[in-house]
């Protein structure tokens, strides 16, 4: 007999996946390459800085970016903890991870924007009960 994975169980842990691959870009991005004469921390604190500075043109991309990760990462831990077992909750977190695909999809690459919507499918099966 096949166990079937709770849908409020699946959208926690699909969210979490996508937290975690935008961490992983966060990761490439702060430690992968650091600058020559500095320590790897060293590097990665001049490199977030620079990220989040006025200098930086991009600085919204990357703060929309790491506020995928953040709320992915929320919403992940809220359909774990049993928020969706309510409608209210359910539905709630159904369009906070819809809110979240669309703003990946209009935002970043597809590819990761298709992680961070994944949690939709099961998010509507947890309103649905199916």
């Amino acid at each position: 007999m096949l166990a079937r994975i709770r849908p409020e169980r699946m959208a926690g842990a699909l969210s979490l996946l996508a937290a975690a691959l935008v961490g992983a870009i966060w990761y490439i991005y702060l430690f992968v390459a650091p600058v020559d004469p500095q320590s790897l921390s060293e590097s990665a604190i001049q490199t977030l800085t620079y990220t989040f500075s006025s200098q930086n043109e991009d600085r919204w991309w990357f703060a929309s970016l790491a506020g995928i990760g953040v709320a992915s990462a929320a919403a992940g831990i809220a359909y774990l903890s049993g928020v969706a077992r309510t409608r209210v909750g359910a539905v709630s977190l159904l369009l906070v991870s819809a809110a979240l695909g669309v703003g990946a999809f209009a935002l970043t690459d597809w590819s990761l924007a298709f992680f961070v919507a994944l949690p939709v499918i099961s998010g509507y099966r947890c309103v649905h009960g199916t």
